[in-house]
């Protein structure tokens, strides 16, 4: 099985135009990041020329909707949102994998953990994860899963891991992760929000890397899920917001010195108004 590395609204109120979507605002500077001064909020362009009377007093931001931040769970790649179940039914979890994967098998091994005979070339998936919410369109009751697919008789090293969003019986989307480096696979959902208000949950996915030599890194950006059936396909997803790189380890190389630098990200919210998103880079030693 080839493994790919993938790394990991505001309404314009016009008067004779319909709605269009602004840009997104991009990461501005807060105490502690790297990057400029703090940029101005990205505001709807409402086509009426500014005066007191005819521009409103916007809405009060809410600040400080935390993203990501790896101290929240102990450490990178340990956090999950409480929104996350972990504890999936049998029979659910076997009615998702009939679905999106009915030629896998149960297991590649025995009781006694031996290859089971003639496995190899098959595959045996199981569900990680579970959310429930609206993804693709407001008010929609889907549930994502986080699955495992490991390739039989090609070693520990070799699993992929999906997100396969399912509404009823369909299987609505299906997004492939990677089991990069020489770590398990580690395509994760972090946490899920509804920063704009629209109904249709936003979701912060992380990828992350262990590299020989003991090097590890995670990159996170936040995504909204599309309807394109049940093919594993790019396109299932759109980036509102690539963070790129938020953690970065050499805690387990010899280097001379070693430490974890990672990233907070924070979002504040308006209604009708793009989201804006902050970054604080910190640096510890290892632990």
């Amino acid at each position: 099985m080839q493994i790919r590395f993938a790394l990991l609204l505001p309404l314009m109120a016009g008067c004779a135009r319909p709605p269009a979507a602004a840009p997104r605002a991009r990461i501005p500077n807060v105490a502690g990041s790297d990057t400029g001064a703090p940029s101005a909020p990205v505001l709807a362009d409402t086509g009426v020329a500014s005066s007191a009377s005819a521009s409103p007093a916007p809405a009060p931001a809410t600040t400080g909707v935390v993203l990501y931040d790896p101290e929240r769970g102990g450490g990178w790649g340990s956090y999950r949102s409480p929104k996350i179940s972990l504890a999936i039914d049998t029979a659910e979890a076997s009615a998702i994998l009939g679905r999106a994967f009915p030629k896998s098998l149960k297991s590649c091994w025995t009781m006694d953990g031996k290859d089971l005979p003639d496995a190899r070339g098959s595959f045996a998936a199981r569900v990680e994860a579970r959310m429930e919410g609206s993804f693709t369109t407001p008010h929609a009751r889907q549930n994502l899963y986080v699955v495992d697919v490991d390739e039989c008789g090609a070693g520990p090293m070799t699993s992929e891991r999906f997100l396969v969003l399912v509404e009823g019986d369909a299987v609505v989307a299906e997004y492939q992760g990677a089991a990069p480096g020489i770590g398990p696979p580690v395509l994760a959902v972090s946490d899920v929000f509804d920063l704009d208000g629209d109904g249709r949950l936003e979701v912060l996915i992380t990828e992350t890397a262990m590299q020989y030599g003991g090097y590890a890194n995670e990159e996170a950006r936040l995504v909204n899920f599309n309807a394109t059936g049940p093919v594993a396909a790019d396109a299932s997803l759109t980036t509102l917001e690539d963070f790129g790189e938020v953690y970065s380890s050499n805690c387990g190389s010899t280097d001379a010195a070693r430490a974890e630098t990672f990233s907070i990200l924070r979002a504040t919210t308006r209604p009708e108004m793009a989201s804006e998103f902050h970054r604080e880079r910190r640096t510890r030693k290892c632990r």
